[in-house]
């Protein structure tokens, strides 16, 4: 991004921008719900926006996302007559209200992330549950039973189709080609809970990052994002360990398929945390090494290339390992940032607190 001069915050008009953007993003989400990309650009542009009004009070960082998430809702559903689309574009608006308001009561970055991904996971989960009620005009268990057999029948037929045209996928595996589908069908439902909330994580946590890259052009971002890390609740770690053992012992047992399908989603929300705090280690670790740790990124890189994913598996690990006992050298600390030109550059450190009459500023 382009040095704003060290201003303190982006201009009202720049705000507004922001603001406009952001329902603008919300509208191919809306018509699309699996567009993740762009409901991740509309968090953290109406993000950026409302952190950039000047003295904003907590009402109006509400009125702010409430609006701006009215107008691609309003548009959608007059598009697709589907109030159900309407509240999956309107979704993005409490998220960004409560990342907002975690950083204006200067809160940690993981109470951002977690309140928008909850919010994100409340308002996708009632557009989906309002979407099969229109569409069979009750949520009984009978509903559920034909909606799972529609969509495994679907499945089923299209594997079976692909499976046949590429039969060397399954070349030593022991599994019936007809089978195949079936099973792979029933263990993908079964870890698609964990999936869905990991995915409301990751999108989360990347407008997270993107609010931090764009205000770090200004004083305001230097002061407050600097030293942002995402942290973890030290149980956690052990939960995170737990449910990655046990999810991989091999014992053909009913009562332990069920552990499994807990364990894996258990485990696979808590992946992408610790893998955040395993790449913030090994950055740590490289800063530290001569030469930037150049043999650990080759060795990394090899690991990426022969086998795809263990190194985030084994990024996550150490993570979590650290997580438990944490290392004995302190963190590399900043510089502290000194603008130019003989300025102090800095807001009030007591301009965003509790109270909604003084907070924040702008700079024009």
């Amino acid at each position: 991004m382009t040095q704003m001069n060290y201003r303190k915050m982006p201009t009202r008009s720049t705000a507004r921008c922001y603001m406009a953007l952001a329902s603008l993003l919300a509208l191919p989400f809306g018509l699309q719900p699996t567009s993740l990309l762009f409901i991740m650009l509309s968090i953290c542009c109406l993000s950026v926006g409302v952190l950039s009004v000047p003295r904003v009070s907590y009402i109006r960082v509400l009125l702010y996302s409430f609006a701006a998430g009215l107008v691609p809702a309003v548009i959608v559903g007059l598009l697709t007559k589907s109030p159900a689309y309407a509240i999956a574009a309107f979704s993005f608006a409490p998220a960004s209200a409560l990342l907002v308001l975690t950083i204006r009561r200067r809160n940690s970055r993981s109470a951002g992330i977690f309140w928008a991904t909850a919010a994100l996971t409340v308002t996708l989960l009632g557009a989906m549950l309002l979407w099969l009620w229109m569409r069979a005009g009750s949520l009984s268990v009978a509903v559920f039973k034909q909606l799972y057999s529609e969509v495994k029948n679907g499945f089923v037929a299209q594997m079976t189709t692909l499976l046949q045209e590429t039969p060397d996928v399954l070349f030593l595996s022991g599994i019936d080609i007809e089978t195949a589908p079936a099973i792979l069908f029933d263990v993908f439902v079964s870890v698609l809970p964990g999936i869905f909330l990991m995915l409301m994580w990751l999108v989360a946590w990347l407008a997270s990052a993107c609010v931090r890259r764009i205000f770090m052009g200004y004083v305001y971002g230097a002061d407050r994002f600097k030293d942002w890390p995402v942290t973890v609740w030290r149980p956690l770690s052990f939960v995170y360990l737990g449910s990655f053992v046990l999810a991989l012992l091999p014992i053909p047992n009913d009562v332990y398929t069920v552990i499994g399908i807990v364990c894996y989603n258990i485990f696979f929300p808590l992946l992408p945390i610790f893998t955040v705090v395993g790449c913030r280690m090994l950055k740590e670790r490289l800063m530290r090494q001569p030469g930037c740790g150049c043999v650990t990124v080759i060795l990394l890189i090899a690991f990426t290339v022969a086998v795809p994913g263990i190194p985030l598996f084994l990024l996550s690990i150490m993570g979590a390992v650290q997580t438990i006992f944490p290392p004995k050298l302190p963190p590399i600390t900043p510089p502290p940032f000194t603008p130019p030109y003989g300025g102090n550059g800095y807001s009030d450190p007591h301009s965003d607190d509790d109270d909604p009459d003084d907070q924040g500023g702008t700079s024009e």
